[in-house]
């Protein structure tokens, strides 16, 4: 506050003073907060005289404690005043006096800080200001712990059973014991529980009071399926895996057919098995020792499974499950190769025969035969999740809504970089299959130091493997290396990809995702070094990709149909032959239908594609933009950027101006469509947003993106 407002505060308090000469200022709050811009001294002095004449014993003074807590921890949070009426027992009256009949069973001291919230037509009340409640909570709590305070609050039946406005109430209870504090929604910090649950947590005997506080919530709001969830999540993040398995099934019970309490199920396996596999002594441990190791690891893996295969949520865009499916699958290879019988000399290649062929070692034979079937089928698991992983982040952008957020137990990196840890996860998996270190030196022995021999002499196996380690095993990998900070290292490492398929790209052993890699590592080299010596020209990759199939029983994946319409989309439309229009109007209209399956039941995730790539004025394969080099022309900081995104910007900015291409197309009954090749052939385009799509049938001009729903406008002008 400036200090010609904060006079102006002053001056008015001055006037109101000399006009109820009565009544203590010191106690306006609104203008002497205002005034003193909430000085920390004084509303602690504020609170100190106000809990010094306050009954400590009074209902008056428990229901102060009560609004406090909430309008502490909870957001812009309220109580009914039907529910004080009902809690102080005083009988009703008629709706026009209710308000003032309970402001006077009030004390003095209560009415100085309640004030009517005005926002809706229910009469409610909070705390003059959250720093207020908060001042209160902090004071409190020397004599009674929050936890107390809100143990009181829970069992409280008539609060928690009172009729009116019963709803939003345990709506409130709820947010108090299960949101967690997120700095992406404004908070201050992240926390791994609700703030309440954090600083219980910190006093004496606090996990377990925390624990009988979830415990109670549990009961109070009627068995929430997500407060036992929340409190598994409790006990198995403090080592009580079998508290934590019981209330991961009481969850599963209530609400068996939720993906995060699946998930939830399977990330405290994870931990268990990861406090298991820390916990051991011996640095070679024998087959039986693994025993149970193995089989939390696996019921893990299992339970993850099943989340993975639960129906999605509209507002989940992500399935969380396949995360936890690889950290718990690549810390089990990294274990087994760990036990005495695979830690020898030739361990490694035991270990890769047990993985990959039939052949079980007599040593483990017995012990870990429940496990066999599942620890050989450990590698094509493994791959199929990174695989389902990159195709989600292909898809969408990775922002998923507050409530799910609340929810979600991944770690940290997975929820706000699973990109990177995409790529480090592929290394991780690929690095157990690479072969030994005997077949490494044998290749290269065999092999000049050029990567493009290494191709020729790896097994089909070997080169996936190497590829995937390299970062070229998926779309999302191979992309995520163009916002490398250091384009030559990011680039060399694109050359050696590329390196492993040379003399390859013909052979029969070459699967189509293999095919899909290699020509999306090429786009990218060609973005990050459009001289490398290692690319070829759009049409020899418009050739390789005309092995994708766009119809029938076998047509090929999303991202294969994503190469066509980027490979050929024309620089001029009516330079086209008939046959490439045909592979292109084919694959857009594949591209949009197998969109459409994926997100039909599933409105809110259309706004949350992202479009990868743009079309620019250059030829060739320059013709082909990524995102990365257009937010490098956008000036400021991270929010600042995706603001410019969303508010169109961007388009403004000269250096783009300069760059990307502008298409003519037109509007016909509220759709978008532009020409390709003969005169009565047309592509629906898809508008990015559709509030920039003018009413009625216009002649328009846009930027063309490429994205997984097809191709999409940008920056919609009519002509």
């Amino acid at each position: 506050m400036s200090d010609r407002e904060k006079s102006l505060f002053l001056e008015k308090t001055d006037q109101l003073k000399f006009q109820f000469e009565d009544l203590d200022f010191n106690f306006i709050l609104t203008f002497v907060l205002m005034s003193k811009e909430f000085q920390p001294s004084y509303i602690k002095d504020f609170v100190k005289n106000l809990l010094d004449k306050i009954d400590h014993t009074s209902l008056i003074t428990r229901l102060i404690r009560f609004v406090a807590l909430l309008n502490s921890y909870v957001k812009d949070s309220c109580i009914s005043v039907s529910h004080c009426e009902a809690y102080l027992g005083i009988a009703p009256t008629v709706s026009g006096a209710k308000y003032h009949a309970f402001v006077d069973n009030l004390s003095d001291e209560a009415k100085l800080i309640f004030i009517r919230d005005i926002s809706t037509h229910i009469k409610l009340i909070r705390i003059i200001h959250p720093l207020v409640a908060k001042e209160i909570l902090t004071q409190l709590s020397v004599n009674l712990p929050q936890s107390s305070i809100a143990m009181e609050l829970i069992n409280d039946d008539v609060l928690i059973n009172h009729r009116f406005d019963r709803d939003q109430f345990l709506k409130t209870i709820t947010a108090l014991f299960i949101r967690r504090n997120k700095k992406n929604r404004g908070d201050p910090e992240d926390t791994t529980f609700s703030p309440l649950i954090e600083k219980v947590r910190t006093e004496i005997d606090g996990v377990q009071k925390a624990v009988d506080l979830m415990k109670a919530a549990f009961i109070a709001l009627g068995k929430d399926a997500y407060v036992a969830q929340q409190l598994a999540r409790l006990l198995y993040t403090n080592e009580r895996f079998e508290e934590a398995l019981q209330w991961a099934e009481e969850a599963k019970s209530l609400s068996p057919h939720d993906t995060f309490i699946f998930d939830t199920l399977g990330q405290l396996y994870k931990w268990w098995f990861y406090h298991l596999y820390d916990s051991i002594e011996e640095k070679r441990p024998s087959p039986e020792m693994g025993v149970e190791i193995i089989s939390i690891a696996l019921k893990g893996i299992s339970a993850f499974r099943v989340s993975e295969k639960t129906p999605k949520k509209e507002t989940l865009i992500l399935n969380n499950s396949f995360y936890g499916e690889v950290d718990v699958g690549c810390r089990l290879l990294k274990f087994l190769s760990e036990v005495d019988v695979f830690s020898k000399t030739t361990g490694d290649s035991e270990l890769m025969d047990y993985l990959l062929t039939d052949y079980i070692p007599s040593e483990v034979k017995t012990p870990w035969q429940r496990f066999h079937q599942q620890l050989k089928g450990l590698e094509r698991s493994l791959r199929q999740a990174l695989e389902c992983i990159s195709e989600d982040l292909s898809y969408f952008q990775t922002d998923i809504s507050e409530e799910d957020e609340d929810r979600d137990a991944r770690d940290p990196e997975q929820v706000h970089k699973p990109r990177e840890w995409l790529r480090k996860k592929s290394a991780v998996y690929a690095g157990f299959f690479c072969g030994t270190q005997k077949e490494s030196d044998e290749a290269a022995e065999n092999a000049n130091t050029d990567t493009m021999d290494q191709g020729k002499i790896l097994s089909s196996f070997q080169r996936q493997m190497r590829t995937y380690k390299l970062g070229g095993g998926n779309v999302t990998s191979i992309l995520s290396l163009l916002y490398d900070k250091k384009p030559q290292r990011a680039g060399k490492k694109l050359e050696d990809i590329i390196g492993m398929y040379s003399g390859n790209l013909t052979c029969k052993d070459l699967d189509e995702n293999e095919f899909i890699n290699f020509i999306f590592c090429q786009i990218a080299l060609n973005c990050i070094l459009p001289g490398s010596s290692k690319l070829l020209s759009l049409k020899q990759l418009q050739d390789l990709s005309k092995k994708f199939k766009t119809t029938g029983k076998h047509r090929s994946s999303a991202s294969a149909l994503f190469l066509l319409s980027l490979l050929f989309w024309p620089e001029n439309c009516e330079e086209v032959s008939s046959a490439d229009v045909q592979i292109l109007r084919s694959a857009i209209d594949a591209l949009q239908r197998l969109c459409e399956q994926k997100i039909q039941y599933m409105s809110q995730r259309k706004s949350r594609i992202v479009t990868h790539f743009f079309l620019a004025k250059a030829r060739g394969l320059n013709k082909i933009v990524h995102r990365s080099a257009i937010d490098k022309q956008i000036k400021g900081t991270l929010s600042e950027r995706k603001l410019k995104w969303l508010g169109g910007e961007v388009w403004k900015t000269k250096e783009v101006v300069q760059q990307l291409k502008r298409i003519e197309g037109w509007t016909e009954n509220e759709n978008l469509y532009v020409q390709s090749g003969h005169k009565d052939s047309k592509i629906r385009v898809i508008p990015r947003y559709s509030a920039s799509l003018p009413h009625g049938n216009e002649k328009v001009t846009f930027y063309l993106g490429f994205s997984f729903d097809g191709v999409v406008a940008f920056d919609i002008q009519v002509m």
